[in-house]
């Protein structure tokens, strides 16, 4: 998991900032990933409820970002906003104001959700049911060689 916040850190700070943050993947830019993985917990014990989560996930991850040097004032303003848009785009859907933070999760982590895989994604991997698209159009291996 840390990876992929790793990831999502560095285009982040790319997206809000002039440069192109190398340190996330340094010593300091581990430090700061568990932090931030640290803080998103923090709040989940705070509120089961996505949008309060959210808000208050923004906040934490604005002053631990800023604090490790990796965003600016003006960056954690823009971030804000995007938590701020975030929160307002949930609430007008039905059921946004009831969605939890487990069914955040489900869009950032969708094991419990249907996956569309390609084959080779899918090796190894043990599934309830299985639908292969479009088989008939194309010739399908039967067999594979290791």
């Amino acid at each position: 998991m840390a990876i992929a916040v790793q990831r999502s850190l560095f285009v982040l700070i790319t997206n809000l900032t002039d440069h192109t943050p190398y340190a996330v993947f340094d010593f300091r830019g581990h430090v700061t990933v568990c932090k931030l993985l640290a803080e998103a917990s923090a709040a989940r014990d705070t509120s089961a409820c996505a949008i309060e989560w959210i808000a208050d996930a923004a906040q934490r991850f604005c002053r631990v970002l800023i604090d490790a040097e990796m965003l600016s004032p003006k960056g954690a303003v823009a971030l804000q906003e995007s938590a701020t848009q975030m929160v307002a785009d949930i609430l007008s859907r039905d059921g946004g104001d009831r969605l939890t933070i487990k069914d955040l999760g489900n869009f950032a982590r969708p094991k419990d959700c249907i996956q569309l895989l390609t084959m080779h994604k899918a090796k190894r991997r043990e599934s309830e049911a299985v639908a292969v698209i479009e088989a008939n159009q194309r010739p399908f291996p039967t067999f594979f060689r290791l």
